[in-house]
């Protein structure tokens, strides 16, 4: 869930036009931590889960509160980003 605020976090304080969505929830948790993402999978199973849940559900993630947050922006040129994709191209080509 870590990785999700954090990408969220940083698109949202720099006002990047892009969705970020939350996948792969192991328990309700999980979910609750997410409160605010802009999309979400849930499974059927947690689903029914937190619709039998009566406790509150704050928000967690708001693109008000990332905007406050100290975050430092990336800058990525060209060469930055195709040594990276070549780290991390797959299958390798050696």
């Amino acid at each position: 869930m870590q990785s999700v605020t954090t990408i969220y976090n940083y698109y949202k304080k720099f006002g990047y036009k892009t969705q970020v969505m939350g996948a792969s929830f192991r328990n309700i948790g999980e979910i609750c931590e997410l409160a605010g993402c802009d999309l979400l999978t849930i499974s059927p199973k947690l689903l029914a889960e937190l619709e039998s849940t009566q406790a509150e559900l704050p928000r967690k993630l708001s693109p008000e509160t990332a905007k406050a947050l100290p975050i430092e922006k990336i800058n990525v040129d060209k060469a930055a980003f195709d040594a990276c994709t070549l780290l991390t191209a797959w299958p390798p080509t050696s």
